[in-house]
């Protein structure tokens, strides 16, 4: 699929949850005392997730802040904190949490996608190629750093190399479409119906490939629309004749 600010939300699976919820009777085996502080920290940080997922962002926040008081190197905590504020459009602190993040997790290639996307979304576009990249010399086919890189080169008008990110990244019906995306957003709408068409002709089913052509037809449309008026003759004007005026009002004792 194409990578669309839902990518930004693009979380790793936390295989903690299933066992939050349900080891409620189970006899747990009892830990050392040094790792206690480190289970807590864990179990917290899968009920935030838990949390988030099911929409309840500022539940989430205050639990991801709690933690992050106790322990301001928890990278995972400021990578949400960091998506919860991009979401907000509080981009001052998003980028303050993504720094701390990337301190504490370097090498962690979903933070480095995020980080990347999160450029993209703001036009930093070389910023964006620059931090992707990082992340895929880390894991080499992370599928969403592939898109996400795909549609910062292609934005740059590189769209050869943007096709055969998309490829790597999936199979050729979605790469198809995601060119076709691109195209479009650069204006290229002749391109874009022409790949959307392909796309479809691969897998039928691409509802986001036949809902593209729809709003490319839409827009011409009303392109012709516009054209067909630039190109209308103006109307003849016609005369202006005295009883288009108000009369002055005559006054009781006029002679007339």
């Amino acid at each position: 699929m194409f990578a669309s600010p839902a990518h930004f939300a693009r979380l790793t699976a936390w295989v903690g949850v299933a066992l939050l919820l349900t080891t409620g009777c189970a006899q747990l085996p009892s830990l050392p005392l040094f790792s206690r502080s480190t289970n807590r920290a864990e179990s917290k940080l899968a009920l935030a997730r838990l949390i988030e997922g099911q929409g309840q962002a500022s539940q989430a926040r205050a639990i991801y802040q709690s933690i992050l008081q106790r322990d301001p190197s928890s990278g995972e905590a400021a990578h949400r904190m960091a998506i919860l504020s991009s979401r907000d459009g509080k981009d001052d602190d998003a980028e303050k949490y993504f720094k701390l993040a990337r301190a504490a997790q370097p090498k962690n290639a979903d933070l480095l996608n995020d980080i990347g996307f999160w450029h993209y979304l703001h036009g930093r576009l070389p910023e964006a190629e620059a931090t992707l990249r990082q992340a895929l010399a880390i894991e080499p086919r992370h599928q969403a750093a592939l898109n996400n890189l795909g549609l910062v080169v292609g934005r740059q008008g590189q769209l050869d190399k943007s096709l055969a990110l998309f490829r790597q990244a999936t199979d050729d019906a979605h790469a198809y479409q995601n060119l076709a995306f691109v195209c479009a957003d650069l204006g290229k709408l002749d391109a874009a119906e022409r790949y959307y068409h392909h796309a479809l002709s691969l897998d039928a089913a691409l509802k986001p490939a036949a809902e593209g052509l729809i709003q490319i037809a839409q827009h011409s449309q009303v392109e012709a629309a516009h054209l067909a008026r630039a190109k209308r003759p103006p109307e003849a004007a016609s005369p202006v004749r005295q009883a288009d005026f108000v009369q002055p009002v005559k006054s009781s004792g006029s002679d007339d």
